[in-house]
């Protein structure tokens, strides 16, 4: 996947009637779609969003300190195999038999590969140099207005702003919470006010992220031709397509919604031992 800072979030169609050879498990055919598709990658890249997006509240935090306990011990808590776990039983259960070998079947087929190759250069630290200048290039020689009016179509059909904009609301819900935990009652934030925040960023997010994930994906399919992006354009709009977005954006949330979950006991324990220090003192 792109650059994972951006958080972006390129998500593969399915094309039906192409089968896996020896007719393998249920179980092995999510495996191989989350590993092929990126979402594995995707929830590997979760502590480097967390800790994103720790730097960027930082010069505006109240208690940078708090917001700096809070984000190590998130970091320290992920686990990644439950994490793995979490996304392959959301997966499983969330698609159907023909769904998923549907799903599978373009991973599987010439061109899905020739994309998720191309998806997964993309998502190499290593490609962030190559990215930029490509960047540049575009601000001097910008693509083709048919060509730029396709990516754009591809991403408002891949939902791509959409998934974002989740998985940034549900880290910041989550971290908030955590915050919230190191302060007195009358300096909490109210569920209300976690709401609004949430509600006011939603609102404004899409305008921010939306630019950047057509500019990647302008990088990223930047040697396929008209006609291949078009069929995953159509894809993304068919029932399946859309079904694959939605299990993916579902695995997503499932798993950092378990992982704020199990980190708030610890956030709580490191909360009251400050409170007992500062008793002391």
């Amino acid at each position: 996947m792109p650059n994972k800072f951006l958080i972006i979030w390129l998500v593969i169609f399915s094309i039906p009637g192409i089968s896996y050879a020896d007719n393998p498990t249920r179980q092995n055919i999510v495996k191989k779609i989350i590993e092929a598709s990126g979402m594995e990658a995707m929830i590997e890249s979760f502590p480097d969003q967390i800790l994103a997006q720790h730097i960027h509240r930082t010069p505006f935090a109240k208690d940078p300190e708090t917001e700096r306990r809070v984000t190590n011990i998130l970091l320290e808590s992920y686990d990644e195999g439950k994490a793995q776990k979490i996304l392959f039983e959301s997966v499983n259960k969330n698609a159907s038999q023909q769904e998923l070998k549907a799903i599978g079947g373009w991973l599987q087929s010439p061109l899905g590969k020739r994309f998720t190759s191309a998806e997964s250069n993309a998502s190499n630290p290593k490609s962030g140099k190559d990215l930029l200048a490509y960047i540049k290039k575009t601000q001097i020689n910008p693509p083709p207005q048919e060509r730029l009016l396709l990516i754009k179509r591809f991403e408002n059909s891949a939902r791509q702003t959409e998934a974002a904009v989740k998985i940034v609301e549900l880290i910041t819900r989550g971290m908030l919470s955590g915050i919230n935990e190191f302060y007195s009652a009358e300096g909490k934030h109210s569920a209300e006010d976690i709401n609004k925040q949430i509600h006011e960023m939603n609102i404004a997010l899409p305008k921010e992220l939306r630019p950047n994930m057509i500019l990647v994906s302008q990088y990223t399919y930047r040697e396929f031709n008209n006609a291949d992006i078009e069929k995953y354009i159509d894809f993304l709009e068919s029932d399946v397509g859309q079904k694959y977005i939605d299990i993916a954006i579902t695995g997503y949330s499932e798993v950092l919604s378990d992982f704020f979950k199990s980190a708030i006991p610890k956030i709580k324990q490191a909360a009251a031992t400050r409170r007992s220090e500062q008793k002391e003192m």
